[in-house]
């Protein structure tokens, strides 16, 4: 049971680092984007590449792991994002769909189907609880969850670029009137999204493996599950969903996942429809409380 919990709570983290990537995407632009977890695989690959054919040490190629992500995060943004700016959203869905067919056929042409290990951000060894072993990159994933609910709770309630961010999102036309550079926070919050998305590939993978399209067959739906669970604009929501949702996978995988195929993905289906029937807006959107 213990064993099963703390795997809960590891994946769940990488889906609530994923799910804050996707809400500040949707804050700033109403946006759904399908590629977001793609940008935690290359940037997984990038970080493999660097520690192979460099002799720089692991945390810089981590670094620079991240580092792709903030710039594809961006580039999305110039390149696909600002050009539709005026479409339809279901056309912004499709195209962000498109941009992630693409990565993944781009991964597959240039580094095949190997299969790519990374080493952990903490070599420490690490904790044994029961018969569980907390490692370092568990711990590691854990921290960022924690650090990343506080910080971007402040980010927005506290500072000025938090508060254009919200500004440009919810009143684009007033924004600019009153001086923000609406184009410019809208990049801001794509590299940021992009480089969330990259820490939690590169925090994910050494617990795992890297292979074309990875962190989306493994982290988008749970990341999406998290995102409408903690009310869609909620960071913190995003967070708490996550570790939900990697709890209720990880319980629904080890007690009926030999008699139910498909019993991690239909378990966060049921939970999710169970939060959208009884609390639609999420469970930690604003206004939820006034709801009830």
């Amino acid at each position: 049971m213990l064993n099963t919990l703390f795997t809960g709570i590891t994946a769940g983290s990488a889906y609530g680092l994923i799910a804050v990537s996707l809400v500040l995407v949707f804050k700033a632009t109403r946006t759904f984007n399908f590629a977001q977890a793609e940008i935690g695989t290359v940037a997984g690959y990038s970080a493999f590449a660097v520690s192979t054919h460099t002799q720089l040490p692991y945390p810089l190629a981590f670094a620079a792991g991240v580092a792709v992500g903030i710039a594809m995060g961006v580039a999305m943004e110039f390149l696909v994002i600002r050009p539709l700016a005026r479409a339809q959203r279901v056309t912004v869905l499709v195209a962000t769909a498109a941009v992630a067919t693409t990565i993944i056929g781009l991964e597959t042409l240039f580094v095949g189907d190997m299969v790519r290990n990374l080493p952990p951000l903490i070599t420490w060894s690490g904790l044994t609880i029961g018969t569980y072993v907390l490692s370092g990159s568990h711990l590691a994933a854990l921290f960022t969850v924690l650090v990343l609910a506080v910080a971007g709770s402040l980010f927005f309630s506290k500072t000025l670029i938090g508060a254009a961010i919200v500004a440009s999102s919810e009143e684009p036309t007033g924004a600019r009137i009153i001086g923000i550079p609406v184009n410019a926070v809208s990049s801001i919050v794509w590299g940021m999204a992009g480089g969330l998305a990259a820490i939690a590939g590169l925090l994910l993978a050494p617990l795992q493996s890297l292979n074309p399209g990875w962190l989306t067959a493994n982290g988008l739906l749970g990341a999406f599950a998290a995102m409408v669970i903690g009310g869609m604009t909620s960071i913190a929501g995003a967070l708490v969903g996550g570790i939900a949702v990697g709890i209720v996978e990880a319980m629904a995988f080890t007690f009926i996942g030999a008699a139910v195929p498909g019993a991690s993905s239909l378990a966060v289906l049921i939970a999710l429809t169970a939060v959208l029937a009884f609390r639609p807006q999420g469970l930690f959107a604003p206004g939820a409380r006034r709801a009830a």
